[in-house]
């Protein structure tokens, strides 16, 4: 007859799952001292110090909102959900020990290490010295070179881009390595900015206009500014800075137009153009601000000064009516706008989901036309189509050129490729 096997109960259970991660955790300390000192130098390590050690150990960051911010739980839950991605396969190598981690190894179990030699050398005992000399080139300090602060700082702003959204809140985080109300923890503190809005007249009517800005790990918001005198308008004050503002229409066409790009990616290009504005005209003389996603042309941002603020009016790809692109391709192709709304050859999605590199026709029509950087664009942001739908509304348009062309082939006949 079997015998009776009494279950564990939650207690229990806590007390086992405790003592293998205490077990874990001490076998990382003597692979990273033993290392470090090139022998056996844990096992000098008196057990009521390891104890201690573990009980006041790093633990991997936790995700907080910043004193006075009203951060809502979802954003704070949604932030620490983002680090494992974000980190995963990151390796930081210790010198001149070779010793690798990944970044949550780091932030728990070598740091932790680190904590351990202060507290070490803060107690009396027969083998401290002979410890203390064999680790004297491992603390914290040399640990954070300038690689694990770039990539901290790069987390860190990543984490607050793709919860930030201009017309609903921005956010920044800002990290404390083993500081603060939970000294045991490495924390992460989430700020935000509410939007900042105003009520403004266009063309008659009332419209609510969001200031242009982002959030900057550690260091928090910097607002769009420009000076009238770039925009060569008329204005008492040319040399003092006005602020941006952007309508929701305009974002409403950003979201149709750059459809597919996550939307902080986009909001944080709009910033971002307004850092060294290039600026030109349309033909009837309105200010274009060119728009940038990711260091890549995309299109034109239509301006004006409204109120004693610069206005973000509307966004135009690069290919829509209205565009100096436009004005060539139209000259080039005979594409009028309604034809490149019937092909949707104004949102970006139509060429990331077409295989560009092995279409010839197209490349010289985006060439010829100034629409180079939609080859860039469509291969550089392609990662987000997870589903390619094929390059038929192109094809398509290709097919119509080519019966227009054999049509009317007198428009043509400059053209010595043809």
């Amino acid at each position: 007859m079997s015998k009776h096997h009494k279950k564990t109960n939650a207690f229990q259970q806590q007390k086992i799952m405790t003592a293998k991660h205490k077990k874990e955790f001490c076998r990382w300390m003597k692979h990273i001292f033993n290392t470090v000192a090139g022998e056996d130098i844990y096992k000098l390590i008196p057990t009521i110090i390891l104890d201690y050690a573990y009980e006041n150990r790093l633990r991997f960051f936790k995700v907080i909102a910043a004193e006075g911010y009203n951060v809502p739980d979802d954003i704070l839950k949604e932030t620490k959900t983002a680090i494992s991605p974000l980190t995963k396969g990151r390796l930081i190598e210790i010198k001149p020990s070779g010793l690798k981690f990944s970044f949550e190894e780091f932030f728990t179990y070598c740091l932790s290490a680190t904590r351990l030699k202060t507290i070490i050398a803060q107690t009396e005992f027969a083998e401290k010295e002979i410890i203390i000399d064999a680790l004297k080139d491992f603390d914290t300090k040399s640990l954070f070179d300038d690689d694990v602060n770039r990539w901290l700082i790069w987390l860190l702003f990543t984490l607050g881009m793709v919860l930030s959204e201009t017309g609903k809140h921005y956010y920044w985080m800002e990290a404390n390595i083993g500081k603060g109300i939970a000294i045991n923890n490495n924390l992460i503190r989430v700020h935000c900015q509410e939007p900042v809005t105003r009520q403004i007249e266009i063309n008659g009517n009332s419209r609510p206009v969001f200031r242009v800005g982002w959030a900057y790990a550690s260091f928090g918001m910097k607002w769009a500014e420009i000076k009238p005198s770039v925009l060569n308008i008329k204005n008492p004050f040319p040399e003092i800075p006005v602020e941006v503002y952007i309508q929701s229409h305009a974002l409403q066409r950003l979201a149709e137009r750059m459809d597919k790009i996550p939307i902080s990616l986009v909001h944080y290009g709009v910033y971002m153009s307004f850092k060294e504005p290039k600026i030109c005209y349309d033909k009837n003389n309105n200010v274009l601000i060119e728009c940038y996603i990711d260091w890549i042309k995309a299109g034109y941002f239509v301006v004006e000064l409204i109120e004693g603020i610069l206005v973000i009016k509307t966004f135009l790809f690069i290919t829509n009516t209205g565009t100096p692109e436009a004005q060539l391709l139209e000259a080039n192709t005979g594409l009028q706008k309604t034809d490149k709304q019937y092909f949707a050859f104004d949102k970006l999605s139509t060429f990331m989901n077409a295989d560009i590199d092995n279409m010839p026709e197209l490349q010289k029509i985006l060439i010829d036309s100034g629409c180079q950087s939609l080859i860039e664009l469509s291969n550089h942001f392609k990662v987000f189509i997870k589903n390619p739908t094929g390059a038929a509304p192109i094809e398509h348009m290709l097919n119509y050129l080519k019966q227009s062309n054999d049509e009317n082939p007198e428009r043509w006949l400059d053209d010595p490729d043809n």
